[in-house]
């Protein structure tokens, strides 16, 4: 399966997007990275662009 398109995340808002969805903080990188493609992968990517102003990367 294809990785998903990475998302870049401001400084701290991958900790805090862990608190917020109650996910480790690996489990928000790898999912922010795109290796991880599930349910909480996609709530994760969600949040994250709607709510922390995350961005997806180039490419």
């Amino acid at each position: 399966m294809a990785r998903k398109r990475e998302i870049i995340a401001p400084h701290g808002a991958i900790s805090k997007i862990a608190k917020d969805t109650g996910f480790s903080v690996p489990t928000v990188r790898y999912a922010l990275r795109g290796v991880t493609n599930n349910g909480n992968a996609d709530v994760i990517r969600k949040r994250a662009i709607e709510i922390y102003g995350c961005v997806y990367a180039r490419g």
